[in-house]
């Protein structure tokens, strides 16, 4: 899972993270405590709107991973249900064309996110050393927040 969770403050532009290559595993697998544990942390934040946002995953016939990709995705669903936040999923089909827009997905291919991004106003790290490389999971996290957080009012 190339992903990463973030906490947006859409007001001010404000962002907690953590790309999911930063959290424990056992070989290939989120290690569950340990990505609780920094969930609690952005829990404990995120007092008022108990609301998180999660891509649904992209299923493809003859996916090198697939299970593992299934297995880190319950992982990262199941800590946000036990915490007692409200889940909503979204698909990438939904909300990239909107957040994004296929013209500048087709030509700026995995960094559309981190320009969009950054043209809202986020600080989008790096995974090079560097800061060469922009982190494309954050960046989809902050459009994923971002889109449900415009459709709810919230």
């Amino acid at each position: 899972m190339d992903g990463a969770t973030v906490l947006i403050d859409r007001k001010n532009h404000g962002l907690g993270f953590v790309p999911h290559s930063a959290v424990s595993r056992h070989g290939s697998y989120l290690d569950a405590a340990s990505y609780m544990q920094f969930a609690r942390r952005l829990a404990d934040i995120a007092n008022v709107h108990r609301t998180a946002f999660i891509e649904g995953p992209s299923i493809r016939g003859g996916q090198a991973g697939l299970m593992t990709v299934c297995i880190n995705w319950g992982i990262v669903k199941g800590v946000w249900d036990m915490l007692g936040f409200n889940l909503i999923i979204i698909h990438s089909n939904i909300w990239k064309p909107v957040m994004v827009g296929v013209a500048n997905s087709k030509k700026h291919g995995k960094q559309s996110s981190c320009l969009k991004a950054k043209e809202m106003g986020y600080t989008v790290p790096t995974h090079a050393a560097k800061g060469k490389v922009l982190h494309d999971g954050v960046a989809d996290a902050i459009l994923i927040a971002e889109f449900g957080g415009r459709k709810l009012g919230v």
